[in-house]
């Protein structure tokens, strides 16, 4: 994994800043729901997310070796990034409204 020279002292926060990044998450939660995509099927389903934007959410997570790219030039979750699946999933539960709050669901 690339290292932040500034976080080098803390691994677990090195990993969150590369993870957290703005739209990191979404090319996630995409592939998960996907299982592939292309740059192009990410440009389609970001919407509002500049090309520029999405591009380097995908490299970086690429280059952290959290998806892969194959030879039809189509993205898919690596074995390191299925590993990041949980925690998400837990991190948008915490997110969202609980019955126990009083909140009704949607």
């Amino acid at each position: 994994m690339v290292t932040a020279s500034d976080l080098s002292k803390c691994p677990i926060r090195n990993v969150l800043s590369r993870i957290c990044r703005p739209d990191t998450l979404w090319v996630l939660h995409l592939l998960e729901a996907y299982g592939e995509a292309t740059l192009h099927d990410f440009g389609k389903w970001m919407e509002g997310v500049s090309y520029e934007d999405m591009e380097n959410a995908v490299r970086s997570l690429a280059e952290d070796r959290i998806i892969g790219l194959d030879t039809r030039g189509k993205y898919s979750l690596t074995d390191t990034g299925r590993s990041f699946l949980p925690p998400m999933r837990a991190c948008l539960l915490y997110t969202s409204p609980s019955p126990r709050d009083g909140a009704t669901s949607r």
